[in-house]
């Protein structure tokens, strides 16, 4: 399955396609990664602007767009994502990209952003699941579960799901984590053999468990989810 990268790229360019002059707010933006796709919409950054790490803390997925500086003090908005000082039903879209697992109440903060939104508008989240510590200190949370965005944020904001996808299951979820070792190894011949090894034993392990018809918990990668404000 492509990542929810890809998959948040390619909904952004859709919408922009779509739309004129609309208000778009990037929450806990960072480097702003996504702005220059905004080009018929009006694009406003918020974040905290306490994070100066760099490159070292990105997922491997995370190419493209990605822009490794980390300038976040820079953005529109700095200010505390669970009271930005935007008037109630300021912005036609808004997106919380990699954000949720560095905040400390992500249902405070969700709610906030519904605060935000136009009825009719549409809030996007992407996340981790499954991770080990990036960005610290700011890290908090290594993954939520689906019903976090089947029940918890609807039940708590009154936003609908309109869509959720997952990405990887539990077996590419786990190797994914065991491939940032190819990247940490300072040698090349223990990257090598660490790329070789981790290759070999998912397609193994795969095999093992179609033959056996063994079916593996319920888990990925990450999350993408599309909620709409009800008019």
């Amino acid at each position: 399955m492509r990542c929810r990268y890809k998959q948040s790229e390619e909904f952004i360019i859709d919408w922009n396609k779509k739309n004129r002059n609309k208000n778009v707010l990037d929450a806990g933006a960072g480097e702003r990664r996504i702005k220059s796709l905004f080009s018929n919409n009006i694009y406003t950054s918020q974040d905290f602007g306490n994070y100066k790490g760099g490159a070292e803390s990105m997922p491997p997925e995370a190419t493209g767009t990605w822009n490794r500086r980390w300038e976040s003090d820079s953005c529109d908005i700095i200010s505390d994502i669970n009271n930005i000082p935007r008037p109630d039903a300021s912005f036609d879209l808004i997106t919380l990209f990699e954000v949720i697992e560095h905040l400390g109440k992500p249902l405070k903060a969700i709610q906030e952003l519904n605060r935000l939104l136009k009825p009719g508008g549409h809030l996007a989240i992407t996340c981790p699941n499954l991770c080990s510590e990036h960005q610290t200190p700011y890290f908090f949370y290594s993954g939520f579960s689906r019903y976090f965005f089947i029940n918890l944020i609807p039940e708590n904001t009154g936003l609908k799901l309109a869509t959720l996808r997952q990405q990887g299951d539990f077996i590419s979820a786990h190797f994914g984590e065991l491939s940032q070792l190819v990247a940490a190894s300072e040698s090349k011949v223990a990257s090598a053999l660490f790329k070789a090894t981790l290759v070999t034993t998912q397609r193994l392990i795969r095999i093992i468990a179609l033959a056996s018809h063994t079916q593996s918990p319920s888990s990925c990668s990450g999350w993408f989810a599309i909620y709409t404000k009800p008019e």
